[in-house]
């Protein structure tokens, strides 16, 4: 559904710049990432992140979570030592960057304030904190 949904979108619009196509393709990264597709997640993630980086800015909380989004594919408990650098590397800049740009009393935006997370992600205990 959520795939519909994001193609349908960029059918409309024309392209993937669109703050609702973004908006259509975070939900369908969370539910990949959720349902551990993880390819599909990684390469959805690496090719639209740029793109919402790009039009949106990279403290924007849809281009934050799409970030997170694929630091949580990249953690996964198969994942090699590169993946898993990778993705703490990604969750420090995003955690960085929500506290730069929401203030350290804002509501956590995905998680990405939770040192918890990014301490299971080193350890190796993935998808939980």
């Amino acid at each position: 559904m959520r795939r519909e949904t994001y193609e349908a979108s960029k059918a409309v619009t024309g392209n993937n710049e669109e703050y609702d196509t973004l908006v259509h393709c975070n939900n369908l990264l969370h539910s990949l990432v959720e349902e551990k597709r993880i390819d599909e997640a990684t390469s959805l993630a690496r090719e639209n992140i740029p793109l919402a980086v790009a039009s949106l800015g990279p403290g924007n909380d849809i281009t934050l979570k799409m970030r997170y989004s694929l630091a949580r594919a990249l953690s996964r408990y198969d994942a090699s030592l590169e993946d898993r650098s990778e993705a703490v590397t990604i969750l420090e800049d995003v955690c960085q960057t929500a506290r730069q740009v929401f203030g350290a009393a804002a509501p956590r935006r995905a998680r990405s304030d939770d040192r918890r997370f990014v301490d299971a992600q080193v350890s190796g205990r993935c998808w939980r904190a």
